[in-house]
């Protein structure tokens, strides 16, 4: 039998069109962006009186969908607040800038870990609080043993708090957490804090 003749010939014709064609569907290029976050955080620890106590200078860490901080003091004679506030901004960076080929996904997924933590040892009186901005609550920790010490904590560096958030398509979205502590004695002492957080985007 002669399929050619019974296609009036067309049989290698129709074969060549398919045999092209598959190569054009399968090389269509993929774009693949990311989700990026944007924003500095701001503030640190301030002493009472001043000059009262030390810690390490705010500096954060970045990639391109992340930003992270762990900031710590201490001092005697007096109390210390520690205060950080940080506002992001979540947007889609598209593969090659091109949105339209592109397009965002439509939510985001966030993972943040926020910790929080006053202490005061020693003293006649002690007073400690602790907020992480994420609204787990603070749990106050007291120590007996050398002196009499306290510690309150908020939050945590390795529970996450996962979030998964619509985004309308080529917009943007603005998270903002404060994080703050506070340890004072009075009578003669010491205090110390740390504020630590991490977020990224995905």
């Amino acid at each position: 039998m002669n399929v050619s003749k019974m296609l009036g010939g067309r049989s290698f014709f129709l074969g060549a069109v398919l045999f092209t064609a598959a190569p054009v569907l399968i090389s269509q290029p993929a774009y693949a962006g990311h989700w990026g976050l944007t924003g500095a955080p701001t503030g640190g620890f301030t002493y009472n009186p001043t000059g009262s106590g030390g810690g390490g200078p705010l500096s954060p860490s970045y990639t391109a969908s992340s930003m992270s901080f762990d900031i710590g003091a201490g001092g005697g004679g007096g109390s210390l607040t520690g205060s950080v506030s940080y506002t992001g901004t979540i947007a889609w960076v598209p593969n090659n800038g091109d949105l339209a080929r592109d397009p965002a996904p439509a939510s985001v997924t966030i993972t943040e870990y926020s910790y929080a933590a006053g202490g005061a040892q020693y003293g006649a009186t002690r007073t400690t609080s602790a907020d992480n901005g994420l609204g787990d609550a603070p749990i106050t920790t007291y120590y007996t043993g050398r002196g009499i010490s306290q510690q309150t904590v908020s939050g945590s560096k390795t529970a996450a708090h996962v979030s998964t958030v619509p985004v309308t398509p080529g917009g943007s979205l603005t998270i903002t957490r404060h994080l703050t502590d506070y340890g004072a004695i009075t009578g003669g002492g010491s205090y110390s804090g740390e504020l630590s957080y991490s977020v990224s985007v995905q």
